[in-house]
Parts: structure tokens; C-alpha cells; sequence
């Protein structure tokens, strides 16, 4: 994911944000792609969220999930897990961007 992400033009990189599964916590949206998620230790994370602001934006992160054939599952097009076994973000709706 962070690969592609990186190939596409800066302005149409999608922020993201995680939730913390130890502290429980959701993470402040963030657009750094280049030293995220490079240096291991993601275990505290139970799903993801790409924010997407645009109809072209969206359509380049749901390629981009086609294509790496994302091991996660879809929540909403906006959220996906990281883990089989997922906590539905906002406890229980689905996160729109």
C-alpha cells in the first residue's frame, strides 16, 4: 500500500489515520507515507482509514487496493481492517471521509 501511495502525484495522496488496539485510542490523521509503515512494529494497529477528498482520489486508492490485492477486509470503501478479527471504527458506523 505504501509503495503505491508513494507512486501517485503528491496532491492526490490520501491522509490516513489508525486505530490503537493497546491504548484504544484513534490516531490524528496523517498524510506521511515515505517513514510510515516501514519499521515494523504495527501490531497495535486493528484497521486503517484512508481519507480521501475527491472522486478521482478515491477512485486512485480503490485501484490501488485492487491491485495489491489488500490481505485485509473492507469495512466501507474509507476503512479497512488490518486484522481478520476487527473492531468496527467509531464503535460500531462505518467512518466517512
Amino acid at each position: 500500500m505504501r509503495e503505491a501511495v508513494l507512486d501517485l502525484a503528491a496532491p492526490d495522496r490520501p491522509r490516513f489515520r489508525c486505530k490503537n488496539l493497546e491504548a484504544g485510542n484513534l490516531s490524528q490523521w496523517d498524510g506521511e507515507w515515505f517513514y510510515h509503515w516501514t519499521s515494523g512494529g504495527w501490531d497495535w494497529v486493528g484497521w486503517a482509514e484512508p481519507c480521501t477528498e475527491t472522486e478521482h482520489q478515491r477512485e486512485l486508492v480503490r485501484t490501488i487496493l485492487r491491485r495489491i490485492r489488500f490481505a485485509g477486509r473492507a469495512i466501507a470503501f474509507e476503512s479497512f481492517s488490518l486484522r481478520p478479527s476487527f473492531e468496527t471504527p467509531a464503535g460500531g458506523g462505518l467512518l466517512r471521509a
